[in-house]
Order: structure tokens, then sequence, then C-alpha cells
């Protein structure tokens, strides 16, 4: 039980880090193409 308490943890601890991760890459990704968006809505 201890052994699966510690894996549980330790993906919950994956997830948060990956969540992180995609949280960085949709911010860089917004700032990226909020240029474009900006640039196509003149249009």
């Amino acid at each position: 039980m201890k052994a699966f308490l510690q894996e549980q943890r330790r993906l919950d601890t994956n997830a948060q880090n990956l969540q992180q991760k995609l949280d960085a890459l949709l911010t860089l990704e917004r700032n990226m193409t909020g240029r474009d968006s900006n640039a196509t809505r003149k249009r």
C-alpha cells in the first residue's frame, strides 16, 4: 500500500509539471500568435 501511495504522489507531481509546461507553451503560443492575429484583424 505504501508503494502505491508513493507512486500516486510521484504521478501527481509529474502531472503538475506537465500542466505547468502546457501552460507555458500555451502562453508562448498566445504571445506569438497574438501579434499575428492583431495584424490579420486590421485587414
